[in-house]
């Protein structure tokens, strides 16, 4: 490979003021040993003050829906202004552009862009999609404080700490999945209520995040590895929905033996 071309692929280049190093392979190796800091001047909100101005959006805007559902809902200009009023209160109108430039700012003035060259693709590896407002809240702490601080150990960490994150339970809708002898299922079956896993979120993992199909894992496979991974999720509560932290909830957990390709 062109020299030049290899610090393009690896990393972003080379700035105006740095020498070509002169081993370019230990170049790139010393900067994925630990986790760099940012370059960004302003100021980056934590994931858990993103998370309560998310809780208080989503609230506030069930608020709004129900104050004005006489005025056509969204067709409603108080109803618009109420929400583009709280967009900028909470930071739903600017957390993705902040996320994005201090992203950008570490590929161009950061001192290890072969690392952030790696957060990117893993970043697209484990991506997560664009519901419930979580473009806005959620995609840059998860990308910040999970996917870049595990980025300097074993694969086996990076994939549990984001297979166990926030972002990846709700995008992958594992909070529904309900083991089918569990105590919750249970109680829903008295109620005259039905329940099931929810097999996205283990299907996902076996599929993309990790094995790929040429593993030859089975459909069991998937069936069990969603039972193991039943009672990861949140409460749901009308207030807030889908914005509750995230736990362990054993009334849902499918207990037993689960055995995933054997």
């Amino acid at each position: 490979m062109n020299k030049k071309n290899f610090f393009r692929k690896i990393g972003f280049g080379l700035s105006l003021t740095e020498k070509v190093p002169n081993d370019s392979v230990k170049w790139a190796v010393q900067q994925i040993k630990s986790v760099p800091d940012y370059t960004w001047r302003g100021q980056i909100y934590n994931g858990q003050d993103m998370f309560e101005n998310y809780r208080e959006y989503l609230a506030q805007t069930l608020v709004y829906r129900a104050k004005y559902k006489d005025d056509g809902k969204n067709d409603s200009e108080a109803f618009k202004k109420s929400i583009e009023k709280l967009s900028y209160n909470t930071g739903e109108a600017v957390y993705e552009a902040q996320e994005l430039s201090i992203r950008h700012d570490a590929a161009i003035n950061g001192k290890a862009p072969v690392f952030e060259r790696f957060l990117h693709f893993w970043g697209n590896h484990f991506a997560i999609s664009d519901k419930h407002w979580m473009r806005a809240f959620t995609v840059g702490p998860y990308q910040r404080e999970v996917i870049r601080q595990s980025m300097t150990g074993h694969f086996d960490e990076l994939l549990k700490n984001t297979t166990l994150s926030w972002s990846m339970i709700h995008h992958l809708d594992n909070n529904n999945s309900i083991g089918p002898s569990s105590r919750k299922a249970r109680m829903m079956r008295l109620k005259g209520n039905t329940t099931t896993i929810n097999e996205n979120h283990a299907r996902e993992l076996l599929e993309l995040h990790s094995l790929s199909p040429y593993a030859g894992y089975t459909q069991d496979d998937v069936m069990q590895l969603a039972m193991i991974m039943t009672g990861w999720g949140y409460d749901y509560t009308p207030s807030h929905a889908f914005g509750n932290p995230l736990k362990f909830d054993r009334r849902k957990h499918q207990f037993g033996e689960h055995i995933v390709m054997n």
